[in-house]
């Protein structure tokens, strides 16, 4: 990771040190869950839209109003963003100056990401807060070259749905900026760690060893106390049902008294 990477993450890290939940500062969308929402604006045209807009379950504020543009003549289009983003200027000019977005979410979430178009100084940041308006996260953009145009990724996840707004602030109206390729989503369903997955293998294994052991302990007693009638029915599946019977309180029982020891379930 270079230094100005790590210089962003310090700088989340800094500003959230009040923050009572973990989170992971994400720089690349391909780190969120494919199963996450999108809002990516290609379904917009260019227009104004006024200080209040929603799409996609999220409301978009600026006192300065917005517009959605078409930034794919940039040479930064199809990295972080692509096509048409939002732009915090209502008559839809790229150019400064530029105020401030905030994103209300319907429901919290646990993930929330985003492209960030053009950030060229430093201290631009995006802050995330709960539904009570507390401080979530803060997290800065690497900024690019001051006279070129650049993108980047900016983003948190946390392991509850606690993201309840999110508020994009540029550090200077001059450093113009656009936002694209929002993704956010709900706490998903948990992974099994390695170890879980092991030790789960390993009881279904003792389960077929311990019926296995079952069914040759009855076989063995059976054939001791009926040799006659055990070779008579060896090629029966099932003990005839008195012989069963006879050895359900048996020494396989003593020895396991979950269902796979009865005697009467075990075939031959």
């Amino acid at each position: 990771m270079n230094n100005a990477k790590n210089c962003v993450l310090l700088a989340a890290i800094a500003a959230t040190a009040g923050s009572s939940y973990a989170f992971t500062v994400v720089t690349d969308a391909s780190q969120m869950s494919t199963n996450n929402a999108m809002t990516d604006f290609e379904n917009t045209s260019i227009s104004s839209r006024g200080n209040t807009f929603s799409l996609d379950g999220l409301t978009f504020t600026s006192n300065r109003g917005m517009s959605t543009v078409d930034i794919s003549l940039f040479p930064v289009n199809g990295t972080h963003v692509e096509g048409m983003a939002l732009f915090p200027r209502l008559d839809g000019e790229v150019r400064a100056p530029v105020f401030p977005i905030d994103i209300d979410l319907a429901t919290p979430v646990a993930q929330f990401g985003f492209g960030w178009f053009d950030p060229n100084f430093a201290g631009n940041v995006a802050e995330f807060y709960d539904g009570e308006g507390n401080l979530l996260a803060s997290v800065e953009p690497t900024p690019g070259p001051k006279f070129g145009v650049h993108a980047d990724y900016v983003g948190v996840m946390f392991d509850e749905d606690v993201i309840a707004q999110v508020r994009i602030i540029p550090v200077e109206t001059s450093d113009v900026f656009a936002i694209d390729n929002i993704s956010w989503g709900a706490v998903g369903e948990p992974i099994p760690a390695p170890g879980t997955i092991a030790l789960a293998a390993g009881s279904f294994m003792l389960g077929i060893r311990r019926r296995r052991g079952c069914a040759e302990a009855v076989r063995q007693r059976s054939a001791r106390a009926h040799p006659i009638a055990m070779r008579s029915n060896e090629r029966t599946t099932r003990l005839p049902s008195p012989v069963a019977m006879h050895y359900r309180g048996g020494a396989c029982s003593r020895a396991s008294r979950d269902w796979r020891c009865r005697t009467d379930q075990v075939a031959q």
